[in-house]
């Protein structure tokens, strides 16, 4: 084909040809749109993954410490943190249950559970001299707790980090 041919056709068929380049480019939009919803979809997964791993962060460093306050018996820290560890792990359910496997949210059901428990033994213990027996009991509890959390939390950052 010469270009006097295909001047002729051009001119013949530029409304044709303009629908033939309009549909290219709508195809092209389309596709484009499409990966920038699965990369906002995939940033927006990832930022909420990062949010649980910190919230998770947060509630092991407070189960360490309650350990520490369990020892030098600050039983009304103990029982601040404790209530505040149960406070993360209802938001952590209620906010990412669905993201959590089945293991996980059991985990997070018994650590609520386990706070809950410390923070009633602390608050009955608070202003009285609590017995040894007492004082272990609340230790081995937070113990659980602390691994409990840290299951949890070493499921999130491994999910995290392979994607």
């Amino acid at each position: 084909m010469d270009s006097a041919t295909l001047a002729t056709f051009a001119a013949e068929h530029w409304g044709d040809l303009a629908s033939v380049v309009g549909v290219g480019v709508s195809v092209w939009t389309l596709v484009v749109a499409r990966r920038a919803r699965e990369a906002a979809i995939e940033a927006r997964t990832e930022a909420r993954r990062s949010s649980l791993a910190e919230e998770l962060r947060d509630a092991h460093r407070k189960a360490e410490q309650v350990g520490i306050f369990v020892i030098q018996r600050k039983w009304d820290i103990v029982f601040l943190r404790a209530q505040e560890i149960t406070g993360v792990t209802g938001l952590v359910l209620s906010r990412w249950g669905a993201d959590l496997g089945e293991d996980s949210r059991s985990r997070m059901l018994e650590c609520g559970v386990l706070a809950s428990s410390i923070a009633k033994a602390a608050s009955g213990i608070a202003g009285t001299e609590a017995s040894r027996y007492a004082a272990q009991r609340v230790a081995a509890t937070q113990q659980k707790m602390l691994e409990l959390l840290g299951t949890v939390l070493g499921e999130c950052i491994k999910i995290v980090e392979k994607e």
